[in-house]
């Protein structure tokens, strides 16, 4: 499946081929003839068009970088968060093994009736731990998709700026050829 964020790439790339197949010679010449066709002001006026219409579009995409790069901020978030509940999930899956039969030992040995493996502190400590470590695993497995999600599907606000970029180049193209149409800085 095609995410956002290849298509921004991906789109980029295409307005950087367009832009170079825009900037050829023999297009420079078939608006030249056009123009001395008489009918340069048409094609300026539809060059034109096409070029407020891309100027638009990059205001447009200036309206999702703040959102993006709030979206960095969660990506950061969850990639701290990932060591904090693996950690969590080893410290409760440790407390059975390790701190309740050193308890249970305690008990045993205070109560005077000697050790047991199974005693109350690990039968006690392994009914919290075990929902405990259900609702970690259930959170480790939503942190994993929600990263997944956000860093592999949306583009990062560095893509949105090079798609800006390129499509700024390509009115500025546009623009220059809608000057050579009009017949302006060309030689009479």
């Amino acid at each position: 499946m095609t995410t956002a964020s290849e298509i921004v790439v991906r789109m980029g790339s295409f307005v950087e081929a367009l832009d170079d197949v825009l900037e050829d010679d023999l297009v420079v010449e078939g608006i030249e003839l056009a123009r001395e066709f008489g009918i340069g002001d048409a094609v300026a006026s539809a060059l034109d068009l096409l070029a407020d219409g891309i100027t638009t579009l990059v205001g447009w995409l200036d309206e999702l970088l703040e959102p993006l790069a709030q979206v960095e901020g969660l990506r950061g978030f969850f990639q701290l968060m990932k060591p904090l509940v693996d950690g969590l999930a080893d410290f409760v899956g440790a407390l059975p093994t390790t701190v309740a039969p050193l308890l249970d030992g305690v008990a045993a040995l205070a109560s005077g009736a000697g050790s047991s493996a199974d005693g109350p502190v690990s039968t006690a400590i392994s009914s919290v731990t075990d929902p405990m470590e259900t609702a970690i695993d259930h959170g480790g497995s939503l942190l994993g998709a929600a990263e997944k999600l956000i860093g592999d599907a949306l583009p990062t606000p560095e893509d949105v700026v090079a798609l800006q970029a390129s499509f700024a180049g390509l009115a500025e193209t546009l623009r220059e050829h809608q000057a050579t149409a009009r017949g302006e800085g060309a030689e009479e």
